[in-house]
């Protein structure tokens, strides 16, 4: 397992084609980040063995990928999506709720875009896990989320109060209808 495979492609691209000419008898499973898809890596992934891929997409919502720093967005992952499809390549992929800006619109967008798809697991966290130094770290300090000197050994989490009374009634409902999304 490799937790961000195809950065760089270039990397990734070269180790799928060692694998494919030692004829290799490898399956393997990787973390891919949807920033940069690329049909061609994809279709050496799957050659080299490449049979299931989880996307590292977070969201469905171009504002809450920027808010996040994702360093993409919604066509990307998008993107990402249709050409795993095309190329015959099972996927998972995640969806990180509760960050800054998050609000009811922007979960149901997330999860609008991943009923248009096929991943075969969805998996749902609900809160953002808050590291010192970070940007989201300054944004729970000024929400008075955290307190200046906690250093943050016992995990503590973002959930935007926009969603806090109303996500677990909606996400009950999401896997009601997608049994293979999980918490």
């Amino acid at each position: 397992m490799d937790n961000l495979f195809n950065c760089p492609p270039s990397y990734a691209k070269s180790l799928c084609r060692a694998i494919i000419d030692l004829k290799l008898p490898l399956e393997w499973g990787a973390l891919i980040n949807p920033s940069a898809p690329d049909r061609e890596l994809f279709q050496l992934m799957r050659q080299a063995g490449g049979g299931f891929m989880q996307v590292g997409n977070e969201s469905g919502s171009e504002l809450v990928l920027a808010n996040l720093g994702k360093g993409f967005g919604r066509r990307q992952v998008e993107l990402t999506f249709r050409i795993l499809e095309e190329e015959g390549i099972a996927y998972s992929c995640f969806l990180l709720l509760g960050g800054p800006g998050e609000t009811p619109d922007t979960v149901q967008e997330s999860v609008a875009l991943l009923e248009q798809y096929h991943p075969q697991l969805v998996n749902l966290t609900v809160g953002v896990r808050i590291y010192p130094g970070l940007a989201l770290h300054q944004t729970a300090l000024e929400e008075g989320v955290v307190i200046p000197g906690d250093n943050l050994l016992q995990p503590r989490f973002y959930l935007s109060a926009a969603i806090e009374g109303w996500i677990w009634d909606y996400l009950a409902g999401v896997m009601a209808r997608h049994p293979h999304w999980i918490f």
